[in-house]
């Protein structure tokens, strides 16, 4: 996509903004603010565009992310696999997930984990410090496939499973969707080229909010980080009753941006004409919460197996190529405003706090070296100068091309 080509030019002149600061800071015989650009640059450096996709048990989220990654990366199954906890895929040059725990941490839950975890947890005495107070136990790195485990739910009993009992199935989904856990999320990290654009997908499966106050709190948390969020449905049953319900409860959160809704497994409504009849009930449904260019019904099966086989045309047909530009579009968008909050915050920390400092000390400056001092102030003063024009010329460049983007 061109935009994320402009995007990187950007994004280098703004790096090189930074550097050219935190030089002037290491020049200057005066304490300057370096700790607070490192952490700005940092920030900067680091920031990604996240998205949540978020939906009922067993609508296809796990497999859409997957064929967003255009490879089966994430665990799938044929019953419900995914957990309640949440957990975020993003670039990596090489796999690996980041396990971050609950804090204080659940007591009652260090017998159920891995012996390689609970001797983490006891290294780091479970959180809790020689006098008994809570600290947050650093996050674990770990092996990405054998993070699964984590992530996974467990298998549900036969006896449960095929007892024809729904009300039995429910009851005990909902007993496990209510349950804490050890973990607060589980980030994971994987060399795709769609997670490269700087883009990071959180997957995050609700079926009912405030049925358990800590559950509750690790969904808000997740979908508040969240730049955008992306409900999935099942298109064999789309949009249902409770479905439009959550839907209202989640726009009702102002922090949370939800741009759009996934109707998944269309291929197995029939041929091209009933997938057009379901396509266009769901925008009909859908029209009060979401423009019909942000409702997509696609196939991750097909998207997938396109992939395998190098089928460009199934992979038109499976819609994903659209959801992904649709993602992309906004991630451009998300990626400048973050550029320029990045150089506001810069320009903030040189203009009243660096160059006034080299300022106050010009005053103060006498003795036999004076006028070198003097010589190499200016110099960092009239350095950091530049840096404001130039991150203004690039904040004025953002706003027009975005601004006319969008006319």
């Amino acid at each position: 996509m061109e935009g994320f080509g402009q995007n990187n030019i950007w994004r280098l002149r703004l790096a090189r903004y930074f550097q050219k600061a935190l030089g002037c800071a290491e020049l200057s015989p005066v304490y300057l603010e370096s700790v607070q650009l490192q952490s700005l640059f940092k920030q900067f450096e680091e920031g990604v565009t996240s998205v949540c996709v978020i939906g009922d048990f067993k609508v296809g989220k796990t497999s859409f992310i997957n064929a967003l990654l255009g490879e089966s990366i994430l665990p799938t199954d044929d019953i419900p696999c995914t957990g309640n906890i949440p957990h975020r895929v993003k670039y990596g040059t090489n796999p690996k997930a980041m396990l971050y725990f609950q804090s204080p941490f659940p007591m009652d839950y260090r017998e159920t984990l891995s012996s390689d975890v609970t001797d983490y947890l006891k290294w780091n005495n479970y959180g809790r410090t020689l006098y008994g107070n809570d600290i947050q136990i650093p996050a674990l790195e770990y092996p990405f496939i054998d993070s699964f485990s984590f992530i996974k739910r467990p298998e549900i009993p036969e006896s449960i499973l095929f007892s024809g009992d729904d009300s039995e199935l429910g009851e005990y989904l909902s007993q496990y969707n209510n349950s804490k856990s050890a973990f607060n999320s589980v980030e994971l990290y994987y060399p795709s080229e769609f997670l490269k654009k700087r883009i990071a997908i959180a997957d995050i499966a609700i079926h009912e909010l405030g049925a358990d106050v800590l559950n509750t709190r690790m969904i808000i948390e997740s979908l508040n980080k969240a730049d955008f969020v992306l409900y999935v449905s099942d298109s064999g049953h789309p949009f249902t009753y409770c479905e439009e319900e959550m839907i209202e409860i989640l726009l009702n959160l102002n922090s949370i941006e939800l741009s759009g809704i996934i109707a998944n497994r269309i291929d197995l409504c029939g041929d091209h004409d009933n997938r057009g009849k379901i396509c266009t009930y769901i925008q009909v449904r859908t029209k009060e919460y979401f423009p019909a260019n942000a409702v997509f019904c696609v196939s991750s099966k097909e998207a997938l197996d396109a992939y395998k086989e190098n089928n460009d045309e199934l992979l038109l047909q499976s819609g994903i190529p659209k959801v992904k530009e649709f993602i992309e579009r906004l991630a451009v968008g998300k990626e400048r405003k973050r550029f320029i909050a990045s150089s506001n915050a810069l320009k903030d920390v040189i203009c009243n706090s660096m160059i006034p400092s080299i300022k106050s000390e010009i005053t103060k400056t006498f003795g036999e070296h004076r006028v070198e001092k003097m010589g190499n102030l200016i110099f960092i003063s009239t350095e950091l100068q530049s840096v404001v024009v130039g991150l203004d010329k690039l904040i004025d460049e953002i706003e027009t091309q975005t601004s006319n983007e969008t006319k």
